[in-house]
């Protein structure tokens, strides 16, 4: 959605990769994140992807200011922001959160010195997995 903002990115994992069903509610979230870093960070950013055959963990790194000490303690509720001034309103992280969350995930911000902020969502795959994605686990193991 921030078509002038280069993005530094890097996929790891296990070979095939998983092929996912990126329901509308996840695709969204993981957009609010590149978009939040791309606002934050408007000279690039960088992603990442690493799987293997249980989890999917995305990286989004930005170089812009960081979080501010109070929005940092309550990140991820509604209305929370560090984006008023430019009409955010604290929803995107939050609804980022919930769907993450919903799908038996985890989201973490963090500070990444010397400046900016790291958003980690780590996933498992089985909620997301396509059915002819991979061979199960009792069929990939030997």
């Amino acid at each position: 959605m921030r078509p002038g903002v280069e993005i530094e990115s890097s996929l790891i994992g296990t070979d095939p990769a998983p092929r996912i069903v990126a329901e509308r509610s996840l695709t969204q979230a993981i957009q609010n994140v590149l978009n939040n870093a791309a606002d934050a960070s408007p000279q690039g950013l960088a992603a990442s992807a690493t799987w293997d055959l249980s989890r999917l963990e995305i990286e989004v790194r930005d170089q812009g200011g960081g979080l501010s000490a109070a929005v940092a303690e309550r990140i991820g509720e509604p209305l929370v922001s560090d984006k008023r001034a430019q009409g955010g309103m604290g929803l995107g992280l939050y609804l980022t959160k919930t769907v993450i969350e919903r799908l038996g995930g985890r989201v973490d911000l963090m500070p990444h010195p010397p400046e900016g902020v790291l958003v980690r969502i780590n996933l498992p795959l089985a909620p997301i997995l396509s059915s002819a994605s991979w061979p199960s686990r009792s069929e990939a193991t030997p």
